[in-house]
């Protein structure tokens, strides 16, 4: 189980704030955490003189009045956050730099960020943070769920996949009444004829032995005493996992995914993509909890910065 202890929340002062912000005040008791840290990173807090000079009117929020426009909507939409530890950051510089950055320097381990619609020219920075960041990453879309009943975890029951279950049981542990449910997406290797079997005979051998490990991971949370279920889907025209994932948690109504993610070290960690990562470009409607194991993360400001 992941530390949820040290939390960012990245705000960019825009609409999606409020759904930002409103999430975490229905679920800050599960997560019960000691420091929350309010964010805001801009290109710039200064307009060029020019463009003062032309557009007088036009106004750019500066460090203090996006600090206090941040505690403004903080407090409108939660009014429980004077019981936290908060501090409220804003900073000058690409958003996404500064947050990695931001997160490696205050060791924050669940980093919060909107989702927005891909039409609304997020999604990049989204990807980028979400290889990039050392840390766990929940991503927030418009309108969530206003409650987590049921938890939808991708595994392939690798360490990083139990990652996942163990963490998404200990949320569903502190939401009563919530289900926990692990998804399997496996696909039949090509070599299943050399042994003398149909596509369809190796694909229920593999499902029979994925069953056999999920009963593995049911045994492991039983001290939990969370509901949990499985499903395991046959990849058979090999479509993106993500997509899958995304699709079958859709049609279940799930409201949470969880997925594990390697956290790759050096320059695997620009080219290579992940299960975890494309679920981002495809989910724009359940919430997403990318679970990171702090032990293998790469860090992307000390390599950035020895270039």
């Amino acid at each position: 189980m992941i530390s949820l202890e040290r939390i960012m929340v990245a705000l960019d002062l825009s609409t999606m704030d409020e759904h930002v912000i409103k999430y975490l005040a229905n679920r800050v008791k599960s997560i019960k955490p000691a420091k929350i840290y309010f964010f805001n990173a801009q290109k710039s807090l200064e307009l060029p003189p020019a463009l003062k000079e032309e557009y007088p009117e036009l106004v750019v929020p500066g460090d203090e009045e996006a600090r206090a426009i941040m505690k403004a909507e903080v407090k409108r939409y939660f009014p429980e956050v004077e019981q936290y530890d908060v501090e409220y950051k804003v900073v000058e510089g690409s958003a996404r730099r500064e947050i990695i950055r931001w997160t490696n320097h205050k060791n924050i381990n669940l980093l919060i960020l909107g989702l927005k619609p891909a039409n609304e020219g997020s999604g990049l920075l989204t990807v980028q943070v979400a290889r990039n960041v050392p840390c766990s990453l929940l991503l927030v879309p418009k309108n969530p769920p206003k409650q987590t009943q049921k938890i939808w975890v991708a595994s392939d029951f690798s360490d990083y996949g139990k990652l996942a279950w163990d963490t998404g049981a200990s949320v569903a542990a502190a939401t009563p009444g919530t289900e926990l449910v692990l998804h399997h997406v496996y696909e039949v290797p090509s070599g299943y004829s050399k042994i003398g079997k149909t596509q369809e005979e190796f694909s229920n051998i593999m499902r029979i032995h994925a069953q056999k490990q999920f009963l593995e991971e049911q045994k492991r949370i039983e001290s939990l005493n969370v509901p949990s279920s499985a499903v395991f889907t046959w990849n058979r025209s090999e479509a993106s996992i993500s997509k899958l994932v995304n699709d079958v948690a859709k049609e279940n109504e799930a409201d949470l995914i969880v997925v594990g993610t390697r956290g790759v070290r050096g320059l695997q960690a620009f080219f290579l993509g992940s299960v975890a990562a494309k679920l981002v470009q495809y989910c724009h409607e359940i919430p997403i909890l990318l679970v990171r194991d702090p032990d293998t993360s790469f860090n992307l400001i000390d390599f950035i910065d020895s270039l």
